[in-house]
């Protein structure tokens, strides 16, 4: 099984110096030949993420996730072991024995974890719109495209055509239909029954 981790974990190992998304390096494994052969890849990057979920469980935990930060900003020199705090980050691979009873961060351990999560997450099917633009200009823009390549001018469809006819350029049709409805370039009625593009939009 795979799961959507990509931003969340991205974003929590970005201030230890490891950015970028999780998705499949260039070069990767993709999930090719035959059933079998994709049944051992899913084996092995679900075991590959057995330690990336173990992290996540333990940042879902109050405790574990201040004992955490406190170790992280105590940097190289580390803090005094404490089996009980540290239990969950131990299980997650997370932590490094230091002389003297001593645990730090293991930032090998995390970029590791982050390499496993790149290469179990996915890889993003060519050519489809993943996250429309936070910049408002640059949104509208897509969003127009998007309605034109969808929709003729005087064209009305109903919801499910719509959505089948989004599913071939974007991953979020839920999220990307609503949004061309709220910005006014595609219209609808009060039952969603019909969409069309608006003369607005």
């Amino acid at each position: 099984m795979f799961f959507p981790f990509r931003v969340r974990i991205s974003s929590c190992f970005s201030r230890f110096g490891y950015d970028g998304g999780c998705g499949l390096p260039e070069g990767g494994v993709a999930l090719g030949g035959t059933s079998d052969e994709r049944t051992l890849l899913q084996g092995v990057h679900s075991g590959a993420m057995q330690h990336v979920i173990q992290l996540l469980a333990a940042l879902a935990n109050g405790r574990a996730r201040a004992r955490f930060a406190r170790i992280a900003l105590a940097g190289e020199e580390g803090v005094a072991a404490d089996p009980s705090a540290d239990r969950l980050l131990r299980a997650a691979g997370v932590l490094e024995e230091l002389p003297g009873g001593a645990v730090r961060i293991d930032e090998a351990a995390l970029a590791a974890l982050l390499a496993r999560a790149r290469a179990a997450a996915p890889a993003r099917p060519a050519g489809k719109v993943d996250l429309l633009p936070r910049q408002r200009g640059r949104r509208l823009q897509l969003l127009q495209e998007l309605a034109a390549a969808v929709l003729g001018e005087d064209e009305r469809v109903a919801e499910r055509e719509l959505n089948a006819r989004l599913s071939e350029r974007v991953l979020d049709i839920p999220g990307v239909r609503r949004a061309l409805v709220d910005e006014g370039i595609v219209a609808r009625e009060v039952d969603g029954s019909a969409y069309w593009r608006s003369s607005a939009g």
